[in-house]
């Protein structure tokens, strides 16, 4: 993927951190293509500039929230983001 579309309503919600908003941005954008996430968490955080850490812990707070899940075929947003872009309660 060369660039990453990020949702005007996601990018001015204050209550998500930056990395978050990267990562459902980059899995938004892999379902916009027909496709899903299947590498592991060090790939998706060479891919958007975040450290492990970050990367780890969002993602294990967004599949506690719900709002991304591990399948067979990879990781996904299990809504469509638009609807949680403009809710202050997610992190």
């Amino acid at each position: 993927m060369k660039f990453i579309i990020i949702d005007g309503a996601l990018l001015r919600n204050k209550s998500l951190v930056p990395g978050g908003k990267l990562i459902i941005s980059y899995l938004s954008n892999l379902q916009k293509a027909g496709k899903c996430y299947y590498g592991g968490f060090e790939y998706l955080s060479d891919v958007l500039g975040l450290s492990l850490e970050v990367t780890t812990k969002i993602c294990q707070s967004y599949f506690k929230r719900g709002l991304i899940k591990q399948d067979s075929d990879g990781i996904r947003l299990t809504h469509d983001f638009s609807f949680y872009c403009t809710y202050n309660n997610i992190q």
